[in-house]
């Protein structure tokens, strides 16, 4: 994660996804999120349809991620 941000940010998102060599459904799924939930996460802050993911599914999703990561 070179170009790793402060908390939640869509770069950040769309970099873990990179990095994990996942894809949307994955991390949606992994969520349990919709794909338009989702995909609004990853939408730039200037766009009026974007969404901010709470700290709380921040951390939790980073945490899925990790046991991800911990069972391969």
């Amino acid at each position: 994660m070179s170009k790793f941000e402060l908390g939640f940010t869509p770069n950040n998102l769309k970099q873990i996804l990179e990095d994990n060599r996942m894809n949307q459904k994955d991390g949606y799924e992994l969520l349990g999120k919709s794909r338009s939930a989702f995909q609004r996460y990853l939408k730039p802050p200037i766009d009026p349809t974007s969404a901010t993911m709470s700290h709380r599914e921040w951390l939790e999703f980073l945490k899925l991620i990790e046991t991800i990561k911990s069972e391969v």
